[in-house]
C-alpha cells in the first residue's frame, strides 16, 4: 500500500515508517506542499526497480550463493532431499520412552 506523507510527518515517524516498509511492505511518497519529492520503498522493491535481485545491489553470500550456483544442476533436488532426510531426526510413534 502506498501512502503520502509530508516531510515533517515523515521526520517524526521515521522509525515507524522504516519498520512498516521493511516488514509490512508499505511504500511512502514524501511530499512537500503536496508535491511528491521522494519515495521510501523496501529493499526488495528497490532491487526490482533497479532490475536486480532484490538485495539492493548486494551479492548473495553463504548458502544462498551456493544454491544459486547449483540451481540449474539436474541432480540438485535429489541431493537436497537426501540432505534433508539425513538431517531430520526420525519420528517416533507412540509415547516417549520413560
Amino acid at each position: 500500500m502506498t501512502r503520502g506523507l509530508g516531510v515533517a510527518e515523515a521526520k517524526k515517524r521515521f522509525s515507524e515508517i522504516v519498520a512498516r516498509t521493511a516488514y509490512a511492505g508499505d511504500r511512502y511518497v514524501i511530499e512537500r506542499r503536496k508535491k511528491p519529492l521522494a519515495a521510501i520503498v523496501s529493499i526488495d522493491d528497490l532491487g526490482r526497480l533497479e532490475g536486480g535481485n532484490g538485495l539492493g545491489g548486494r551479492q548473495p553470500r553463504g548458502l544462498l550463493a551456493a544454491a544459486r550456483l547449483f540451481a540449474g544442476w539436474k541432480g540438485f533436488d535429489a541431493v537436497m532431499a537426501d540432505v534433508v532426510r539425513r538431517r531430520t531426526p526420525p519420528r517416533r510413534h507412540g509415547p516417549p520412552a520413560a
